[in-house]
């Protein structure tokens, strides 16, 4: 911004928060409570999170960040009890993203 004249007046205009929503459930579609949503790094393209967010799902399996980025980004997924995904890229477009964690599987 290049101000010309003395001022001390200065307004800024946001854009929207998009909605990044969704709901973490088991392998037989029941919802796992308390999972860890954060960015995460890009593994494909090597780059870290352009920021840091974090949340938790409900009771629900629900989470819901209400002002995310319009791009891409990588998130992690963990809860006790299984297995973590990381590296998942997800776009916040108000849809309601299906994620599902597995049990380790023992050998």
């Amino acid at each position: 911004m290049d101000l010309t004249a003395t001022t001390n007046v200065v307004n800024f205009i946001l854009a929207m928060g998009n909605v990044f929503r969704g709901r973490v459930v088991d392998e037989a579609g029941n919802p796992i409570t308390n999972t860890v949503i954060r960015t995460d790094f890009d593994f494909k393209n090597q780059v870290n999170a352009p920021f840091s967010w974090s949340s938790r799902t409900d009771g629900n399996g629900r989470f819901e960040w209400n002002s995310a980025p319009a791009e891409e980004l990588c998130y992690w997924f963990e809860a006790n009890g299984f297995s973590a995904i990381r590296g998942l890229p997800l776009l916040a477009d108000g849809s309601d993203h299906l994620i599902t964690l597995k049990r380790p599987t023992t050998p």
